[in-house]
């Protein structure tokens, strides 16, 4: 059994203005639990719209995915198949996104077709129909609706052939074009000649009409694009760097990532050489068409925008490697930053920050993310997800599945339920009482520390949860 934990609290130093927010009792309370694994490497891409689920992958050193069950609260690894068809370590695959029911897709690698799109339910892959018998690397599923009726994604739109050693022709899938599949069948959404790789899909409209993304020139840079009723329009990046070299040192390259619920905003980023790199906002005009895509028309933002919210909010990640962050009125701040604004939150801050927010589900409740983890040779990434509940009635008042319950009342702390420990920290970051499971039946008498605002903390076997008390 994998342990996954909530992600540990910094109670020293970050709690300094802990009094202050506490202080705030009219704002709605919340409970924020980060769950995470160092045994899986890789980074969540999604999370489904009701919260239940949560997908991603790793591309750096396992090629493999994993998908995660807020019921179960496991990250379950996932693989390609081997010529029997079973799951196997070694065989690659990548989980892009998934439906409110856990149906995920993305690819795999198959051993007689390859690298194929499909749909990964029930610990099986069902390969999904593509254009034309060979296919280039980049080919996926990108995308499902949340009903799980629809599915958008990238594959090759023709066979590419090259005589690049003497003597043989090879064939490999061409660029690939965007398409949908629904009801078994697949469907291309234009009929536009893309050039270089292609395009890549990174979001869709719930119907399919609209899709966001990248489209490559013949020279390899790479312009964000949106794709609205079989039409696709390129911001910024409208020529290929090549043709205007004044404009462009070298390259550039940007993509965009999502849509606000409302769809009438996308975004992501733009580098426009090899050291830059900006957030890009784009509100969709009515008049659908290139020449409304002037680069003023495009705003420039602090922060990448990689997950799309409500009333004009975008989650995102900071530039060039920084932490979660939330875009909205016009201004950014990091994720945990804006919830402690909003709600009062049982939690201040954590030893290890997320990294930029890539999924979110309907009620900006959960969050796909992953964490910096220090190795040997350097650092990884690993999967976090990070939930925000309701504690509308304080301590005491919010379980689930196999959670231990906490009671306060009268200086008196109680845990009930399934545990491993229960820690009382002071303000500053010192431990000042502890008890572990079946101990006094985890009561803690909190009298005798004296006055003041005090943080639980309470460890079980696959989650953690973290309270504030005040003693009087």
């Amino acid at each position: 059994m994998k342990n996954y934990l909530l992600l540990a609290t910094a109670l020293t130093g970050c709690l300094a203005t802990a009094q202050n927010i506490f202080a705030q009792d009219e704002r709605p309370k919340m409970i924020a639990t980060f769950y995470f694994t160092q045994e899986i490497p890789g980074i969540v891409q999604a999370v489904s719209d009701n919260g239940r689920y949560a997908v991603g992958y790793d591309e750096l050193t396992t090629n493999a995915s994993f998908i995660w069950d807020r019921e179960t609260k496991e990250f379950v690894d996932v693989f390609g198949v081997d010529e029997e068809g079973n799951m196997a370590q070694g065989y690659s695959c990548a989980l892009q996104d998934v439906a409110d029911d856990g149906t995920a897709v993305g690819y795999y690698q198959d051993a007689t077709l390859g690298i194929v799109p499909g749909i990964y339910k029930d610990g099986t892959w069902t390969p999904l129909p593509t254009l034309v018998e060979k296919n280039s690397a980049a080919v996926s599923a990108m995308c499902i609706s949340p009903d799980g009726s629809l599915i958008g994604g990238q594959v090759s739109g023709h066979i590419a052939t090259s005589d690049a050693l003497p003597g043989q022709t090879i064939e490999t899938g061409g660029a690939t074009v965007p398409v949908l599949w629904r009801d078994g069948m697949i469907e291309r959404i234009d009929t536009i000649t893309y050039l270089g790789q292609g395009c890549r899909i990174n979001d869709m409209s719930p119907d399919g009409s609209m899709m966001c993304g990248w489209a490559e020139w013949d020279d390899g840079t790479r312009s964000p694009a949106v794709w609205k009723d079989g039409k696709m329009v390129r911001l910024i990046g409208t020529e290929p760097a090549i043709s205007n070299p004044d404009k462009w040192e070298e390259f550039y390259e940007g993509q965009l990532y999502c849509f606000s619920r409302d769809l009438t905003q996308v975004g992501g980023y733009f580098s426009a050489s090899q050291y830059s790199m900006e957030g890009i906002l784009w509100t969709i005009p009515e008049d659908f068409s290139q020449e409304n895509a002037t680069d003023e028309s495009v705003q420039i933002v602090e922060t990448a925008l990689t997950a799309g919210g409500n009333d004009g909010k975008f989650f995102g990640g900071g530039l060039l490697g920084g932490g979660g962050t939330v875009y909205y009125d016009g201004g950014v701040t990091s994720l945990m930053s804006y919830y402690r604004m909003m709600f009062d939150l049982t939690t201040e801050g954590s030893t290890a920050s997320p990294a930029a927010i890539n999924g979110v589900d309907a009620e900006e409740r959960t969050f796909a993310s992953s964490y910096v983890v220090s190795v040997m040779d350097g650092a990884i990434q690993c999967p976090l997800v990070i939930c925000f509940d309701e504690d509308e009635t304080g301590i005491g008042q919010t379980a689930a599945n196999g959670e231990a319950v906490l009671h306060y009342a009268d200086n008196v702390l109680s845990v009930e339920g399934l545990y491993n420990e229960v820690a009382v920290y002071s303000l500053n970051g010192n431990r000042m009482l502890q008890a572990g499971a079946g101990a006094d039946s985890g009561n803690l008498d909190l009298g005798q520390l004296g006055a003041g605002v005090y943080i639980v903390k309470v460890t079980g076997k696959n989650y953690a949860k973290i309270q504030k008390v005040i003693v009087k």
